[in-house]
């Protein structure tokens, strides 16, 4: 009766402003809009934030779960959901030069973040706890983190996120949350870690397929940590009822229902990505819309220009 007003609905209203004003951005209103949507946005933000913890101090994410943590289990969630989000931070900082929001960049962000919620729905497969495989849902994002940088990367992404957790949300404890909804999706900016790279230069495709890779790879340490942690206990029941003993070990138990969907998940979205990089055009757009070094492909200009 109070979980979703007093959780998803701050959240909700902070991601509707988020995508809101970004795209009002584009469009150069004038300054109170502005004042106001940052305003509003970030008061839902912090609404949200205090509401999750009075959430998860009344100890009702515990009782209706069936799930009660160890001090242990609490100590590892937390540990690994502040050291993972951390590398991430630090690598996008040190791979990416570029700081602050362009009008251009914003614009980009809100359509790539409404266009991965879209694609989030399509849904191939719904894993029983959370997660799935859809139709490429990912690519947006990693496509703006590429032409974007990974700082602007970490950005969409942390206010996907918090769509994902309005989404499909599974609320068992605050650095669960963080692991599952922040950081997994915070992790899709390290697509663009690897587009300056001078040793990679002229080689877009390869750029985006390694840095996706790396990405795709943190989201499933991420996700990995969640499920060791937070829902391992949940491994001896799936024992029980398939009769497979190995489910009993929440690490083992982790690894497999991972697997079973972040890896597809990443793998679409890397084919279809690497499908639309092929075209000549399309590489031409992301270099003349994006935010580049020269270390960048260069793309030959259409044919109908060559000189003969």
């Amino acid at each position: 009766d109070y979980l979703i007003p007093i959780t998803f609905y701050p959240l909700l209203v902070f991601a509707i402003v988020a995508i809101a004003g970004a795209i009002a951005v584009a469009f150069k209103p004038v300054k109170a809009v502005k004042i106001a949507a940052l305003t509003i946005g970030g008061c839902a933000l912090v609404a949200a934030i205090v509401c999750l913890i009075v959430y998860y101090a009344t100890g009702d994410a515990s009782e209706w779960n069936g799930v009660e943590l160890t001090g242990s289990d609490q100590a590892w969630l937390y540990a690994s959901a502040i050291i993972l989000a951390a590398a991430i931070v630090v690598v996008s900082m040190l791979t990416d030069r570029v700081k602050g929001f362009d009008t251009r960049a914003i614009t980009f962000a809100a359509v790539c973040v409404a266009l991965s919620f879209a694609l989030s729905y399509i849904r191939i497969l719904h894993m029983p706890m959370g997660g799935s495989i859809t139709l490429a849902s990912m690519l947006p994002l990693m496509l703006y983190s590429y032409m974007f940088g990974c700082r602007r990367g970490l950005i969409a992404g942390l206010v996907y996120g918090f769509l994902q957790a309005i989404q499909d949300p599974w609320l068992l404890h605050p650095a669960q949350f963080a692991l599952d909804y922040l950081v997994a999706f915070m992790a899709i900016a390290l697509t663009g870690c690897l587009r300056n790279v001078p040793a990679l230069k002229g080689k877009m495709r390869t750029q985006f397929t390694l840095g996706a890779i790396i990405a795709g790879v943190t989201r499933f340490v991420s996700h990995f940590f969640s499920g060791a942690f937070a829902f391992g206990v949940f491994g001896a029941g799936y024992a029980d009822d398939y009769g497979i003993a190995i489910l009993s070990n929440p690490y083992i138990y982790s690894l497999i229902y991972q697997s079973m969907y972040v890896i597809p998940e990443v793998i679409i979205a890397i084919v279809v990505g690497v499908l639309l990089m092929s075209s000549a055009n399309l590489r031409r757009q992301i270099v003349r819309y994006g935010n580049f070094e020269k270390s960048v492909e260069s793309v030959p200009p259409p044919r109908s220009f060559q000189s003969c």
